[in-house]
Order: C-alpha cells, then sequence, then structure tokens
C-alpha cells in the first residue's frame, strides 16, 4: 500500500506483466536500469529510453515501483510521492490521492501557470524582501538623479563665467613712463653726497658749486691818484 492509501501490485507481478508485455510486442525487452545501446533495446510502451548506455525514463516521467510513472504539480492526481517530488521536493501524494505540500509549507504561486511549496510565513518574508529591494532601488535612484544635477548645474555656471570673462573688455595696457619725465627726479644731498639718480653729465651742480665765483682784483696804481684796490665780488 503506498501512502496515499492506494493498494499496489506486488513487485514480482508487476516485473512479470512487463516482460510479458515485452514478449508480446517483440520490442526492446531491457528493464528500468538495464544496460543498452540505443532507444529500440528499452521498451517504449514504460516510457523508457537509453541514456548514457543505461534504460532511463523520458523527461517528465519518474522511476516507481519499477515502471516510469508521469511527473505530477500540486494538485494533480497521483500515486507515489516521487511523482510530486519530481516537480517539487517540499510536496507528496496526500490520501486523496492528489499532490499537496508537507507539513511546514504552504502552496505559493510561482508563476501564472504554476505553485510551488514554501515554508510557512515565506510570502511575508518575501514582500518584506522585495519592499525594502524596492526602496533601496528608490533610494538609489534619488541619489543618482541629485548627483546629475548638480554636475548639471556645476556645468551651466562654468559655461556662463567662461563666457562673461570672453565678453568682459580686456584691461588697459600699463601706461608708459616717459624718459624725459625721469630726469625730473633729482634727489636732494648734501654737498659731498653723490648724486647717483642721474648720471654724471646730467647731473646739475651742488648748491657749493653754484655759488662758488672766482674773486677778481684789478690794481691800478697809474690813473688813480690814492692807489687803492677795489674787490668786486659777484652776489
Amino acid at each position: 500500500m503506498t501512502h496515499s492509501g492506494q493498494k499496489t501490485r506486488p513487485r514480482y507481478q508487476q516485473r512479470d506483466d512487463i516482460a510479458r508485455s515485452r514478449r508480446t510486442s517483440g520490442k526492446g525487452i531491457q528493464w528500468l536500469g538495464d544496460a543498452c545501446n540505443d532507444d529500440d533495446d528499452c521498451h517504449d510502451a514504460f516510457n523508457l529510453l537509453c541514456a548514457q548506455g543505461q534504460c532511463a525514463c523520458k523527461p517528465g516521467f519518474v522511476s516507481a515501483q519499477f515502471n516510469c510513472q508521469p511527473a505530477a504539480s500540486l494538485g494533480d492526481s497521483c500515486t507515489y510521492h516521487a511523482q510530486c517530488q519530481y516537480k517539487d521536493p517540499h510536496s507528496a501524494c496526500d490520501l486523496s490521492g492528489h499532490c499537496s505540500c508537507v507539513d511546514g509549507f504552504t502552496p505559493r504561486q510561482d508563476s501564472v501557470a504554476t505553485k510551488k511549496c514554501a515554508a510557512t510565513g515565506a510570502d511575508d518574508d518575501n514582500g518584506h524582501v522585495v519592499t525594502s529591494y524596492g526602496t533601496g532601488f528608490v533610494t538609489f535612484g534619488i541619489v543618482v538623479l541629485a548627483l546629475s544635477l548638480m554636475l548639471a548645474v556645476a556645468c551651466i555656471l562654468k559655461f556662463v563665467i567662461c563666457n562673461w570673462n570672453q565678453q568682459s573688455p580686456p584691461p588697459p595696457p600699463p601706461r608708459k613712463i616717459s624718459r624725459k619725465y625721469s630726469y625730473l627726479t633729482v634727489g636732494y644731498t648734501k654737498d659731498g653726497e653723490a648724486q647717483t639718480l642721474l648720471p654724471k653729465a646730467r647731473r646739475p651742480p651742488s648748491y657749493s658749486e653754484a655759488t662758488n665765483v672766482p674773486q677778481i682784483t684789478i690794481s691800478d696804481y697809474s690813473s688813480i691818484s690814492h692807489p687803492k684796490t677795489v674787490v668786486y665780488t659777484s652776489m
């Protein structure tokens, strides 16, 4: 008796039935798990094919009681647990003969057409995780947008400043100092000090040089009744 409460025939009777069917059909007589060279060696009526030199169940079928049984999804009819566990390891064939989730697991929508068994409370956790991921993506998007706006504003300001500098008039050239005015700057120094602001050839005389006038002495003893000496001093 299986876990679903259905009676099954003894294994030796199933093997006899398979062998009898193979003998009458004239096709391959290799058992499930026996060696083979090609698919013809394995009995096609029992959903067998030759895979890697051994008879195995075709895709979508599961080995159960020396035979290949079709796999079943949640809610489908079944005979063996292996039929349900082929698609979901957390399912089993219940007493009503249908695939259902084992204790501690509940059906969860895996896609539009299929369901999977998930641990109790996993839906809430999954929703929380999805919400957290969504919040994280929104925050990341806001940060990226803010940085992009800041970069754009900086580029615009730089462009405006560069254009403003190009449009503003250039500063006036430095004023040239005429050489003729450079000789007007004369340092007044005391006597005996060198005047170095002007070259020696253009240097004006000092006060002592300007007031140093030689004295002229005139003596005439022939025309003057009373000889006398006159001294002229230029002021």
